[in-house]
């Protein structure tokens, strides 16, 4: 009996010493290894200098060109011009008329000029307009003119104009040329019979050179 009982003591310490040497000697599994954001990170950035910062909105490099503005067209009316009168004792539309037009017939065109003035309300001292053109008292269209000839050096001059009420040079040219600063080319074609660029006169005919090639 006693030696049954010492060979299952045996048998325990061998199991147990057994144990003890499988648990200290067994490899143990290897642990994973950790893992770094930083590492990751790292590894997706681009290698070279950092980029500079760019502004938040860059300038182009050719930025487009400022279109300058369009030219102002010419006046599509001949405004009205007036000078003033002071009205006389006795004074009366159709005198005033005569005095300044040598007729009485444009009584009617100086009232027009005068809304506000009827002519029973005429007393001396007082000031009314008097058209310089009276049959220019809310301003003249000015027409469409035709197309000039054709260009030719050293070619005669074959147009002709007749001034109306309330023409200039800058307005002929500005109709016919369709440029105002062009009214010293017909000032040089008229010199024989103008004294300066302001001495025109309705009904006076001009001779208008050909527009010069730009």
């Amino acid at each position: 009996m006693q030696e049954q009982s010492s060979r299952i003591a045996f048998g325990l310490i061998a199991l147990v010493a057994l144990w003890i040497g499988v648990y200290w000697w067994w490899p143990t599994a290897q642990e994973p290894k950790g893992i770094s954001f930083a590492a990751a990170a790292d590894k997706d950035r681009p290698s070279g200098p950092a980029p500079k910062p760019q502004p938040d909105d860059p300038l182009p490099a050719n930025p487009p060109a400022v279109r300058p503005a369009p030219p102002t067209p010419p006046p599509v009316i001949i405004p009205p011009q007036f000078t003033e009168h002071t009205i006389a004792q006795g004074d009366t539309y159709a005198t005033i008329s005569m005095k300044h037009y040598g007729t009485s017939a444009y009584a009617t065109a100086i009232a027009k000029a005068n809304p506000l003035m009827s002519p029973t309300s005429l007393r001396p001292g007082r000031i009314v307009r008097v058209p310089k053109d009276p049959k220019n008292i809310q301003g003249i269209p000015i027409p469409k003119a035709g197309p000039l000839p054709p260009y030719t050096p050293g070619g005669d001059l074959k147009t002709e104009y007749i001034v109306e009420s309330g023409d200039t040079l800058s307005t002929i040219a500005s109709r016919l040329y369709g440029d105002s600063k062009l009214a010293h080319l017909i000032f040089e074609a008229n010199k024989a019979s103008m004294r300066d660029e302001d001495s025109l006169k309705v009904g006076q005919k001009l001779m208008v050179p050909p527009k010069p090639r730009e």
